[in-house]
């Protein structure tokens, strides 16, 4: 390999890295951490990554808040997000959620905390309680109940205060007594505060109340972002970093320039994470704080969306979420904990309502009801793009972790000049010096990119030797993201130098190891691989060249699908298998273990695994089908009738026809109003909406749930059923069409007039719009469009 210098000739754009340093080995730097349950099962931290069982462990945390979700429906959209590669659930514990008046608490319902944790636990999902006290989470004083306010000097040492933290910290401890990962539960740790900058001592008071009462966890940890990890104990909490797609507590209305967060960078902190309320040290925010390079790389608050305010709205994309995760993981991080993954409706109180607005001293306005935070899973469980997207990113993280995490972030020398820089890739790679993964991303949020190459990329081995790749160069396209395996180690001895598909997943079936991948749009697939002999290599027979080279064996002009399947034999007889698919096709596979192993499946429809079942959810009725890879042992049923079977490929095709039963809406313009949102009076423009359906059985129909889509143009909206007061949903325009499931309000709401009010939008000019309406002077509140979406449900089992 010492002669890829003389194949330059083939790319004059050669992205080099030299990965041949010595690796800093993991060191033991924290005190009380760790643990294990009475299985044997352990947990452990290192000042890299952590450890499960003794083994790197690399895991995915998303943010859903359960007093802000039904309870009924907690447990679908738990499988939800486990179906996506959750592993830890992470929530708020909202003081003012419980104790909204002083020794009055409430644990039922929606604030049942351990029912939330009794179903962790029932779906094999680690659970992390952010405890507070002070939380934010755009809740009313960051999560105080007014009465703390008014008794105690806050986030202090001062002793009244401190008495009332012990005394909510043990209500907590009460409800979840048991559940703690030592005890079997799913607990594995607590964050102690938030975005706190007042210093160790009191963050040090904090834990120890924590511990005092029951809080034997493995885990303890503090947000470090913007300053907050000068004010963490050394050594006894894991700093959390955070970082999101935009920034809609900026204090002004102009677009936001390029972010820090789609660049690979070893900065830890985004200088934009709470700069409406952390003001100090500001020419220092960004970069890294003084020693955390002893610390592990963790997150959480990886910001899977935003949160609009009512100046800033912006429209958060997959591509803005999923860029940003592959950016973060590619830098370094360890653990990635998305906030909010799952978004929500906030509970208004008996004495206020509990959301976070100027009136309550806070610099922004927020929704009284609406936490959607446009993330992957939205405020009425509505499975969203990024969901796929980020699906395929954590199955990648769950197979290969493991190895990952261990791996060092190299940057490569050639790097963008700064954030408007379009012609220089953005890439980098984790490496343990031999082999790893390379990390590309051309996307960057408000930016328009451009594609990059021809180019190629070289690696300087720790044994001194080169690595070259791909023999074809390749031009990454705008918008492009991927991950590159490079010298990985397969079975048998053999070894895959490099592929310019995405590896996401692995199974084991009959003695065979199965390697599934993705193509990327534009970008031809090539793979190279030693220990392989050419007369081994079985193809779909698509057109593919198999040629050799510098003693590798090249594999290209693969066209991706279902059917291109590479079967591959080691001198040993070892059996491996290369599946490179579609992305389009790759962004509808889950993995799941069921029916006695794991299996790969393919669907047009969101799948959730219950026990023995495979349950689809698909707003297109009709035709309800799942390929699973390999197939179950023996043919699958639904409602207890054999379904259509199929075999395609190395799928096996199950099917059955769902009937159509939607449900049609008519609205109904009416006078002027006036509406009282968050103590103002606006005059409004008003519509009555009815539900034409009859007999209407949600169970008999098969009906999941029922999307009520309002399409508008105005400054915002609520919905109410006529006649009353209370909310039942509300909205802060941006441009995007406005989704509210009805599942949590039926069937009732299906006979029931609603009422839509929309406020005028006077002055665009005055809030941050990515699509603004054409006022032409004049306000605007208009109605544009309503219609229901159904969502279907079915099941196939053995």
């Amino acid at each position: 390999m010492n002669d890829s210098q003389d194949n330059r000739s083939l790319s004059d754009n050669v992205y080099t890295f030299d990965i041949s340093s010595q690796r800093c080995m993991p060191e033991t730097i924290f005190r009380g951490m760790g643990g294990s349950n009475p299985e044997g099962d352990m947990l452990d931290v290192n000042s890299k990554y952590l450890t499960y069982n003794g083994t790197p462990f690399l895991p995915v945390m998303g943010e859903m808040h359960y007093s802000r979700y039904p309870a009924d429906y907690w447990e679908e959209e738990l499988l939800k997000m486990k179906a996506c590669g959750i592993q830890i659930v992470a929530t708020y514990i909202f003081w003012n959620h419980h104790e909204e008046s002083e020794g009055k608490h409430e644990w039922t319902d929606s604030r049942n905390i351990r029912k939330f944790s009794e179903l962790c636990a029932m779906h094999g999902l680690f659970l992390y309680l952010r405890l507070g006290p002070y939380c934010h989470g755009e809740v009313r004083y960051g999560g105080f109940p007014d009465w703390v306010i008014n008794k105690c000097r806050i986030r202090t040492n001062d002793s009244v205060y401190l008495t009332y933290v012990h005394r909510h910290y043990e209500q907590i401890f009460g409800q979840v007594q048991g559940m703690l990962f030592k005890d079997g539960g799913p607990i594995i740790g607590v964050q102690i505060e938030n975005e706190y900058l007042g210093g160790q001592e009191h963050m040090s008071e904090l834990k120890n109340i924590a511990i005092s009462v029951g809080f034997d966890v493995p885990f303890y940890s503090a947000t470090a972002a913007g300053g907050q990890f000068d004010s963490i104990p050394e050594g006894e909490m894991l700093p959390m970093f955070g970082g999101y797609p935009e920034a809609p507590w900026a204090q002004h209305t102009d677009p936001m320039p390029p972010s820090v967060n789609f660049f690979f960078s070893h900065l830890r902190d985004d200088s934009n994470v709470g700069n409406d309320l952390i003001t100090t040290d500001l020419d220092k925010r960004g970069l890294n704080p003084p020693g955390i390079e002893r610390y592990p790389y963790f997150m959480c608050e990886l910001g899977s969306g935003n949160q609009v305010t009512y100046h800033r709205r912006p429209i958060i994309s997959a591509d803005d979420i999923v860029s940003m995760a592959l950016v973060k993981i590619g830098s370094g991080c360890n653990w990635p904990g998305y906030y909010m993954f799952h978004g929500g409706t906030n509970p208004v109180g008996k004495l206020s309502t509990l959301h976070e607005s100027q009136s309550t001293g806070y610099p922004n306005n927020y929704p009284i009801l609406s936490y959607d935070f446009q993330s992957p899973i939205g405020e009425y469980g509505q499975i969203r793009e990024a969901y796929h997207e980020l699906k395929l990113l954590h199955m990648f993280l769950r197979d290969f972790g493991e190895r990952l995490a261990p791996m060092e972030s190299i940057l490569p020398k050639q790097q963008p000049i700064d954030r408007m820089d379009k012609d220089t890739l953005k890439c980098v790679v984790r490496s343990d010096g031999y082999s790893g993964f390379l990390f590309l991303n051309n996307y960057v949020r408000s930016q328009e990119t451009k594609q990059i190459g021809p180019i190629r990329f070289e690696f300087t081995l720790a044994d001194g030797e080169k690595l070259l790749f791909p023999q074809n160069p390749v031009t990454i396209p705008k918008g492009e993201r991927a991950i590159f395996p490079f010298n990985m180690p397969l079975e048998g001895g053999a070894l895959l130098h490099y592929a310019t598909a995405q590896l996401f997943a692995r199974l084991e079936h009959n003695g065979k190891h199965i390697y599934i991948f993705f193509a990327l749009s534009g970008i031809q697939v090539e793979c190279a691989l030693e220990g392989v002999a050419v007369n081994n290599i079985e193809t779909s027979g698509n057109g593919e060249v198999v040629s050799q080279h510098e003693g590798k064996v090249i594999l290209s002009g693969l066209k991706a699908g279902t059917d291109c399947l590479l079967r591959l034999t080691t001198a040993d007889g070892t059996k491996i298998e290369f599946l490179i698919m579609t992305k389009l096709e790759a962004l509808h596979c889950y993995k799941s273990e069921i029916w006695g192993k794991e299996r790969l499946f393919l669907s047009e429809s969101d799948l959730l695994f219950e026990k023995e079942q495979v349950r689809l959810l698909n707003k297109q009725p009709g035709l309800m089908d799942v390929a699973v890879l390999p197939a179950p042992p023996q043919r699958l049923l639904f409602k207890n009738e054999e379904a259509n079977v199929c075999i395609k490929g190395p799928f096996s095709h199950y099917s059955r026809i769902v009937k159509k039963n939607d449900v049609t809406v008519k609205a109904s313009a009416l006078a002027d109003g006036i509406l009282s949102y968050d103590g103002v009076q606006h005059e409004v423009k008003q519509w009555s909406i009815r539900f034409e359906a009859e007999d209407f059985d949600q169970c008999e129909l098969g009906i999941n749930d029922i999307f009520l889509l309002i399409e508008y143009e105005g400054d915002f909206a609520v919905l109410r059923k006529s006649g009353e007061k209370e909310l039942l949903a509300d909205h802060f325009y941006t441009g995007s069409v406005w989704e509210i499931g009805l599942k949590r309000f039926m069937p009732g709401i299906m006979c029931t007039d609603l009422l839509l009010q929309i406020i005028p939008l006077k002055d665009p000019s005055a809030i941050y719009l990515e699509r603004k309406p054409s006022t032409e002077g004049q306000s605007i509140a208009s109605l544009l469009n309503v219609k229901t979406a159904t969502e279907y449900t079915a099941g196939f089992h053995m």
